[in-house]
């Protein structure tokens, strides 16, 4: 919830200290093996710190590791420019710029492991604090990589994230409606969005 409370309540900018404290916060005490030498890495060498090694998923390679800080430098001065003119104009499509968001950073993938956590993160971040709404995208394996090939496809297509905004739009109308997650065990993370969500419009 660190992420949420800094944005949602404490009304701060997405910042890239932000996004890698949160990393920290998500990843304390979860090591991760690296498939290509079984290498076991502590959280203390990767959490909150941007990846050294390259990394792919499936025919994607994402950023090479020497350009991770120039390119997520760049994405946060971009995503908070049209937040502030967004907000300054009154006209804001929460869906898009939370899918444009969850989009650019997984096709960085800055950190080792943990991407995909963060990633969600910010999603719901930006729809809590502009829609009021969270969505619980990523909650099964077969979900995670649904929207994960959805944001890989729409980078290697040069087409935008508009179709990472339409699946977000659909899953949050299929959660709204009460059906289609009979077969998911929504998680605590989700139940903490709500209730800070329900605390902040109280005090508002």
């Amino acid at each position: 919830m660190h992420m949420v409370e800094a944005v949602v309540r404490d009304d701060q900018e997405i910042s890239e200290d932000l996004i890698k404290e949160t990393h920290r916060i998500l990843c304390s005490g979860v090591p991760v093996i690296v498939s290509a030498d079984k290498q076991v890495v502590p959280s203390s060498s990767y959490a909150g710190k941007y990846r050294n090694v390259p990394v792919r998923a499936g025919n994607t390679n994402f950023v090479v590791p020497q350009r991770v800080p120039t390119v997520m430098a760049r994405f946060i001065t971009e995503l908070n420019e049209y937040l502030r003119k967004a907000e300054a104009e009154r006209q804001i499509d929460p869906f898009y710029i939370a899918a444009h968001a969850c989009g650019e950073f997984v096709n960085i993938h800055p950190f080792l492991d943990g991407n995909g956590r963060t990633c969600r993160l910010i999603l719901n971040t930006i729809l809590l604090k502009y829609a009021g709404i969270v969505c619980p995208i990523g909650e099964c394996e077969s979900e995670r990589n649904e929207y994960l090939n959805i944001a890989r496809a729409s980078s290697e297509d040069c087409v935008g994230n508009g179709r990472l905004a339409a699946y977000v739009v659909e899953k949050v109308a299929v959660v709204e409606e009460g059906g289609g997650y009979e077969y998911c065990q929504l998680s605590p993370i989700k139940s903490g969005f709500e209730l800070l969500r329900d605390t902040l419009k109280g005090k508002s």
